[in-house]
């Protein structure tokens, strides 16, 4: 071959490694939808992770979204993590509770 040579390239047809980059994206987008829904609703975690799989194996029936769907096992704990980011700490004794004022008051403003 000479510097004026030129190599001509056929599209290739091989897709496996674009749709499992397709397929990986689509199960962090429903990760990220467990998550939200982890921290924003009082349904059970388990609950949340069978709706979000089952409609993300739904909507993208056409693409290999199996091969990167995790385990309950696996997400479990960082979904209870994010639910506990509403909530506060709990106290570890009597002395460390502390009520705001506004749980302190009864309904027309006497204390309790």
């Amino acid at each position: 071959m000479t510097i004026d040579t030129k190599v001509r390239r056929e599209p290739s047809t091989h897709t496996c490694q674009q749709s499992a980059s397709v397929g990986k994206s689509l199960v962090d987008k429903a990760i990220g939808n467990m998550k939200k829904r982890a921290r924003e609703e009082t349904t059970p975690i388990h609950k949340i992770y069978i709706q979000e799989i089952v409609k993300a194996l739904i909507s993208y029936s056409g693409i290999a979204t199996g091969l990167f769907i995790p385990t309950f096992e696996n997400i479990d704990a960082s979904l209870y993590r994010s639910r506990s980011k509403n909530y506060p700490t709990l106290p570890k004794s009597l002395v460390d509770l502390v009520l705001p004022d506004i749980w302190r008051l009864a309904k027309r403003g006497e204390p309790h």
